[in-house]
């Protein structure tokens, strides 16, 4: 007997653009956004720091979803947050590179031109 569960999760997903240099001299990093072939680290990297998100929505999600031309790139957990210059937040989580969202469309892919959103999803078990 086959028995799949489901489960609905709280999500933030971040759309990153095509590889760019950073825009704001107090970024450590040297480029941002996506490109084919970057390793899960890198690509975590990339998009979970630096964005105007509010505090208390990042905290109830469980994961970052990041997305890039309406594709989830990387999954990750949401553990934390970080404070970075002008009251924009990073994402203090752990990659998941086999999540089985990877390679899907983003669920919450919409014409917003704000690259954050917040919704939920929902993951067989």
């Amino acid at each position: 007997m086959n028995t799949t569960t489901s489960k609905t999760i709280p999500v933030v997903r971040i759309k990153i653009a095509a590889e760019q240099g950073v825009r704001r001299t107090s970024d450590t990093r040297e480029l941002i956004g996506y490109r084919d072939g970057l390793d899960a680290t890198e690509l975590w990297n990339r998009g979970r720091e630096a964005w105007k998100m509010r505090a208390e929505k990042v905290l109830a999600c469980e994961l970052l979803l990041i997305s890039h031309a309406g594709v989830i790139r990387m999954v990750g957990t949401v553990e934390g947050i970080r404070k970075h210059d002008g009251g924009r937040l990073g994402v203090e989580g752990t990659p998941i590179p086999n999540h089985p969202l990877i390679g899907q469309p983003d669920p919450l892919n919409n014409t917003s031109q704000n690259p954050v959103a917040y919704g939920t999803v929902v993951i067989s078990e």
